[in-house]
């Protein structure tokens, strides 16, 4: 839904995911639904917010090691903090996955 712009709807389905994950205790599927949190929340123009999500997100993709979300929750990060006006911040975001086994 969020590829259609179907924001309102999008919330509610990540906020479904988010309450799913959370009862199953699916800790590795949780930084891809939180990144959709994120997403969500920077369309509502809630950037700092997006930001918060994003880091802990990002935070727990690195406690599982798994590249792929380390690379999408970076992603998020840098979107959340150019939003807010920080380039730098931005692009200090993404980082070397290099150290990660895969």
């Amino acid at each position: 839904r969020l590829q259609r712009d179907e924001d309102e709807q999008a919330a509610d389905d990540v906020a479904r995911a988010r309450a799913l994950v959370a009862e199953l205790d699916w800790t590795p599927l949780r930084p891809w639904v939180e990144f959709l949190h994120g997403e969500v929340l920077l369309r509502a123009g809630r950037a700092a917010e997006a930001e918060t999500v994003f880091a802990d997100a990002r935070t727990l993709a690195e406690v599982l090691d798994d590249a792929c979300w380390i690379a999408l929750t970076g992603r998020g990060l840098a979107s959340a903090r150019a939003r807010r006006g920080d380039p730098a911040g931005a692009a200090a975001a993404p980082v070397s996955y290099t150290h990660l086994t895969l």
